[in-house]
């Protein structure tokens, strides 16, 4: 089965606690590219600490991943 590349939009408390652990444990199923937040310090730290892309809602456009997840509660 081919990896689908997901781009994590949101980076708070739930994202880090939930969702990016859970992406990250099925290597073989996603494979995590990019992340998206409108907080450029919490982008920054998260992006430095992961070794991911990060996008910045004022791009229209981030082509590394084929599928954007929300993480908003």
């Amino acid at each position: 089965m081919k990896k689908l590349k997901v781009g994590m939009i949101g980076l708070g408390e739930i994202a880090q606690i939930i969702h990016l652990p859970i992406l990250q444990s099925m290597p073989d199923r996603f494979e995590l590219v990019a992340l998206c937040d409108v907080s450029p310090g919490l982008l920054a730290l998260m992006g430095k600490s992961t070794g991911l892309n990060i996008c910045t809602p004022a791009l229209r456009r981030c082509s590394t991943a084929s599928t954007w997840t929300p993480c908003s509660c």
